[in-house]
């Protein structure tokens, strides 16, 4: 898919291949652009014959928005009796290109918001994690054990109540903490397998 002047190629666009027929037209496939624009749909003759016995498609495109809108479509220029390879250069024509780009920027938008929450869904059920790995480790140490300097990081050092507060502050050694524990996790689970 082109956008017009600049003649790059539009990425995330649906395609829809259909087979023009009489009285219903058959959806051969469909493909999302890549990057460039370029895509590939493939079908068989089981997608197009119908009770015609159409030895081969009449073919033409639809090209959407990620959200569904119709773009531009090619059924004004069927491609009658298609071969088994077909190459199409679309041009999307001047307009036409703003809602293609306002649909991918908003698509875009989405998937940055579901991976901005995603990390922090993520890094909350890591911090919960350590602070429960934390939280078992100091209630299995004796009272006495508990009182005395566990880390040390320069010239402080940290008992495990200490680490426990650190880590629920969730302050740079409580961060620290809970990668170390993320690794051991990871480890742990390596040698499970």
């Amino acid at each position: 898919m082109l956008g017009p002047e600049r003649k790059e190629g539009i990425a995330e666009l649906r395609i829809e291949a259909l087979d023009k027929d009489l009285f219903y037209d058959d959806r051969l496939g469909t493909a999302i652009t890549d990057w460039d624009g370029s895509f590939e749909i493939r079908y068989s003759g089981e997608d197009f014959q119908d009770a015609y016995q159409d030895k081969e498609p009449d073919i033409y495109l639809r090209v959407k928005t990620p959200d569904g809108s119709i773009i531009i479509t090619t059924e004004d220029k069927v491609r009658y009796r298609a071969g088994r390879t077909e190459e199409f250069i679309i041009v999307i024509p001047k307009g036409e290109e703003n809602m293609a780009d306002k649909s991918i920027r908003k698509k875009i938008e989405e998937n940055r918001q579901k991976y901005k929450e995603q990390c922090t869904n993520e890094a909350n059920i890591k911090r919960q994690l350590a602070l429960d790995d934390v939280r078992t480790w100091k209630d299995s140490l004796s009272p006495e054990k508990r009182a005395e300097p566990y880390l040390v990081v320069g010239t402080e050092s940290y008992t495990p109540e200490q680490l426990l507060s650190e880590v629920e502050d969730d302050t740079e050694i409580g961060r620290m903490v809970s990668k170390t524990l993320e690794r051991g996790r990871m480890e742990l689970a390596k040698r499970r397998r």
